[in-house]
């Protein structure tokens, strides 16, 4: 019997199709983690905590190509900055958290530099 489809072809599907699957599930599993964060601080700390984020995620994305940053870089820095900050007001956070936190944030800045972007 012939075969229908290309063995290398089929790979192909498969990966980009488990690509796919893990990039929905990340989505969902991120937004689900703010989502927490939230109900777990209640609205005025995670208020504080996500303004002072946004703050530290662009300062580093501004300073951190001037510095010569990796993203990897900026996101250690970012975190470290966002749990002491958490500390010294007592808002309980753990890292987990404050990784999804930054990650929000990023992924708000890209999205208005995408909306501020000239349309060509």
């Amino acid at each position: 019997m012939q075969n229908l489809i290309d063995p290398a072809q089929l790979a192909s599907v498969a990966l980009v199709f488990g690509a796919a699957v893990l990039a929905v599930a990340a989505f969902y599993g991120f937004k689900y983690g703010v989502a927490l964060l939230k109900v777990k601080l209640g609205d005025s700390q995670f208020a504080l905590l996500e303004g002072y984020t946004r703050m530290v995620v662009h300062w580093l994305e501004q300073s951190g190509i001037k510095l010569n940053y990796t993203g990897e870089e900026k996101k250690a820095i970012a975190v470290v900055a966002i749990t002491e900050f958490a500390r010294k007001l007592n808002i309980p956070i753990d890292a987990e958290l404050v990784d999804k936190l930054v990650e929000a944030a990023v992924n708000i800045m890209n999205g208005e530099l995408l909306a501020e972007a000239p349309k060509g």
